[in-house]
């Protein structure tokens, strides 16, 4: 470590602080991001399951959001899991979405709007995911004859988890 002169640390101007504080911001928001990364890529959770999980696309898919022959489309899933157990885990979701073309038909195009709303409870409502989920898709045939498609989509929304912790730790203790 350099050992400076009074008349050194006297002369010193806020120009050759500021360098170094902003590559010190710096350094501290690229580890910020790669935490955030690093975490996100580690990071996992359970999606809900259901059997016939192709007759709720919007829980699969949002690029799946309007892409249909019809003008619209509802559905309505629900799971029962172990109910054989005294709290079976029930899953319930319900959708909706409409498909119209964009521009000229000739172009081949259409996009997608949908809603989603699920319902998870597990084991007596101890632990409850709610959520509700907007998607939109846009869809594109391509091709010269006509075959091919090409979907875009996104889907946003609300999530609520619930955990009961009294109820848990009661159950625990038995």
């Amino acid at each position: 470590m350099k050992n400076y002169k009074k008349s050194e640390v006297r002369n010193w101007k806020l120009e050759n602080i500021q360098p170094l504080t902003s590559s010190l911001l710096l350094m501290k928001r690229s580890i910020f991001t790669i935490t955030l990364i690093l975490i996100g890529a580690v990071a996992f959770s359970q999606d809900m399951h259901f059997s016939q999980f192709y007759n709720s696309p919007l829980t699969l898919n949002p690029a799946l959001t309007g892409k249909m022959k019809e003008d619209f489309r509802f559905s309505l899933i629900h799971r029962r899991q172990w109910k054989q157990i005294n709290s079976p885990y029930m899953t319930s979701a319900i959708a909706g979405d409409v498909n119209f073309r964009v521009g000229d038909a000739s172009k081949n195009q259409k996009v997608g709007a949908g809603i989603l709303f699920m319902n998870d409870d597990l084991g007596d409502g101890i632990f409850k995911n709610q959520s509700i989920m907007l998607s939109g898709a846009f869809h594109k045939t391509i091709g010269s004859q006509m075959r091919h498609k090409i979907s875009l989509g996104a889907q946003s929304g609300f999530i609520k988890k619930t955990l009961l912790l009294p109820v848990f730790i009661s159950e625990i203790r038995l």
